[in-house]
């Protein structure tokens, strides 16, 4: 049985060095920058070989992400390699959605990548694996995913919780910053304290 405890890994990276001067407050700035994330290949590529791993690996993994084309795209990714995976968004109707969610439980489907439409009333009990690939701060939603991580199923031996950090942007810092403090809520200063980076530079 799962122990209460997720394993947090902070992976940081150096796209986005175009963006060094971002200000929450400047939206010319910071939408251009966020589609520059989803479509940056080595960025992508680090977030393809991190949750492939995993997945082969046995793990039911969720990548979540703010763009239904970065969704699509990694889903089609991760299909080309073999893997069972799919794309879980809003222009799905229920029971598109409810038909992928049974196939996650059942364990026929191995990678789920969703937008921000996962993280309300998501049931996955199976969920060892969650991979925050876009930036986010909203408050709470941290703690939400680290509470699906949480829940027990009997073939979950461990949960951990990948955070892709955008580390050379201020403003993203800052984000993963905020994130932690949420992360300590549930998990605890040391723990999350514990969570040391691993830096893989862009190229």
């Amino acid at each position: 049985m799962l122990r209460k405890r997720v394993e947090l890994r902070r992976i940081d990276q150096s796209a986005a060095h175009d963006f060094v001067d971002t200000h929450e407050d400047g939206a010319a700035d910071y939408m251009p920058m966020l589609e520059a994330l989803a479509e940056d290949k080595a960025r992508n590529n680090l977030i393809l070989g991190t949750v492939a791993r995993e997945a082969w690996a046995g793990h039911l993994c969720l990548v979540l992400t703010g763009r239904v084309g970065h969704c699509e795209l990694l889903a089609q990714r991760l299909s080309a390699r073999g893997l069972p995976a799919a794309a879980l968004t809003s222009q799905m109707s229920r029971e598109e959605r409810k038909a992928l969610l049974d196939k996650a439980r059942a364990g026929r489907m191995s990678v789920l990548v969703a937008t921000s439409l996962a993280d309300e009333g998501l049931d996955l009990p199976r969920l060892s694996r969650v991979f925050l690939a876009y930036p986010s701060r909203a408050r709470g939603r941290a703690v939400q995913r680290l509470g699906r991580l949480l829940r027990p199923h009997p073939e979950k031996k461990s949960a951990v919780l990948f955070d892709f950090v955008d580390g050379q942007v201020p403003l993203l810092r800052r984000h993963h910053a905020e994130r932690r403090q949420q992360y300590a809520q549930v998990l605890g200063t040391a723990q999350v304290a514990a969570a040391a980076p691993r830096r893989v530079a862009k190229g």
